[in-house]
């Protein structure tokens, strides 16, 4: 006996309806199953963190205050980090007043690397900093992390 073409068409529908129902449930396992990243970076004040955020670093230094300050935003500042984040691409700009020391080069460098420290003084610098999620959103899960 042969089925008619409408139970046949609702049969398909079911189908393709637990398809997409199955791959959501995966889906949704896999991004919490996810291994998180590490979300501190001891002694950053002092050394490397991990390049989380792969960005294209640019180093430019500046023999005036009012430059770096027009381009930082901040009288205090004597160097800054200015990135942009998209999907596929990340760039960092970093801006130093001369003549700039290593520790704060490194400073900045964490920053393009994806850091963040909470407050600006050197007490804040020598705590743990924390990792830029929106920035890390942005770019997308990177590979190998």
């Amino acid at each position: 006996m042969r089925q008619s073409s409408e139970s046949s068409t609702l049969f398909k529908w079911w189908q393709w309806a637990a398809l997409l129902a199955a791959l959501l449930l995966i889906l949704l396992a896999a991004q919490f199953a996810r291994q998180p990243l590490s979300q501190v970076c001891l002694n950053a004040d002092r050394a490397p963190c991990p390049d989380i955020l792969q960005a294209e670093i640019r180093i430019r230094y500046h023999d005036s205050k009012a430059t770096l300050t027009s381009i930082c935003g901040d009288v205090r500042s004597n160097a800054c980090a200015l990135r942009r984040v998209r999907w596929h691409q990340a760039v960092c700009d970093i801006h130093l007043l001369r003549p700039a020391s290593a520790p704060l080069l490194n400073h900045e460098m964490n920053h393009c690397r994806g850091w963040e420290h909470s407050g600006d003084s050197p007490e804040a610098y020598a705590r743990p900093w924390q990792l830029n999620e929106h920035l890390i959103r942005a770019r997308g899960r990177l590979r190998g992390h």
